[in-house]
């Protein structure tokens, strides 16, 4: 079952879309959970999210509507000054969490309506930051990192129900070859990059995804946004059956290049005959790469732009979930 992710401004209506959500699951036999997160207690910073992201992922016998997520941590931390990695990198926080929940749910962005009667709602409950300024914010955010933003007065909360509720369906209906960490980004990117065993220790704070040692953040980042329209799995635990009909595969290491080789002779290309990748890139291991400060690694990473440059038009077309 999907995780479902919904944020957005005081006051927009995100509990109570949230609550009527968990009845339309009900009323469907579909156990459903809110999990809430206040704007205060996402305090020291968006790392607390990773224990019970693992967990819902992992668990497939109900959705989960979480009530605030990451991107909070952004807005806030913009306007109240708060000293959190994703004050001023809100990308790390995508690049961490929101792939997850691209793969295994829906990530939704409440804007409420005009800031005008945000405020005039608020009491001393409510955080002290002007509701034109955090509406702008998490539009801005929403719109970014491919969430789906409903612009939404409280007399369309039923709409916005409807909306979500209907979406939802989508996810449920992936296989759960899909289900993170072995998979993460967009389930129908045509665009799948293949990395080799990760190393536990190297993992970032908060880091639990393929590509999240430092060496292959550093790796994604290349691609700037575009990292959210891509797939990143591992070798160890990507099913060779998930990489059918995409347009290309990049393998990262001479481990992950001999791995999908293997995988493709013995297990794809008798099943999807008639269906061979548009191409194939074999690139430098990360680690390497931005490691060891040699004309080897320049050239790699020179070779690794301009095939990011190549991919641009074929992902410009796909929206990213």
């Amino acid at each position: 079952m999907p995780i479902i992710v919904i944020d957005g401004c005081e006051k927009a209506g995100k509990t109570t879309v949230i609550e009527k959500l968990i009845q339309k699951f009900k009323a469907a036999n579909i156990e459903a959970e809110r999990v809430h997160w206040t704007n205060k207690n996402m305090v020291p910073d968006d790392r607390a999210v990773t224990p019970l992201l693992i967990e819902h992922s992992g668990n497939l016998n109900k959705v989960w509507l979480w009530d605030r997520g990451w991107p909070s941590e952004y807005v806030y931390g913009r306007l109240l000054g708060r000293d959190h990695r994703m004050t001023l990198d809100p990308w790390i926080g995508e690049w961490l969490h929101g792939r997850a929940v691209q793969a295994n749910g829906l990530r939704v962005i409440l804007t409420g309506p005009p800031p005008s009667i945000l405020r005039s709602l608020r009491d001393a409950t409510d955080l002290p930051v002007s509701a034109a300024d955090e509406q702008s914010l998490f539009i801005e955010y929403g719109q970014r990192f491919g969430w789906e933003v409903i612009f939404n007065l409280h007399t369309e909360l039923d709409y916005a129900v409807e909306k979500i509720f209907h979406r939802a369906f989508e996810p449920l209906s992936v296989s759960s070859k899909y289900q993170p960490p072995a998979w993460s980004g967009p389930t129908n990117a045509s665009i799948v990059i293949i990395g080799s065993n990760r190393s536990n220790d190297e993992l970032v704070p908060g880091g639990w995804l393929p590509f999240t040692r430092e060496s292959e953040i550093l790796f994604a980042r290349e691609f700037g946004d575009l990292a959210f329209k891509v797939a990143w799995v591992n070798l160890e635990t990507c099913d060779p059956l998930t990489l059918k009909n995409r347009n290309t595969i990049i393998t990262c290491g001479s481990r992950a290049a001999e791995w999908f080789n293997h995988a493709w002779d013995a297990t794809i290309e008798r099943r999807m005959a008639g269906e061979p990748f548009i191409r194939i890139v074999n690139i430098l291991d990360p680690l390497k790469m931005f490691t060891f400060k040699d004309e080897q690694s320049a050239k790699q990473l020179r070779i690794v732009r301009s095939v990011i440059e190549s991919l641009k038009p074929i992902e410009a077309y796909q929206s990213i979930r």
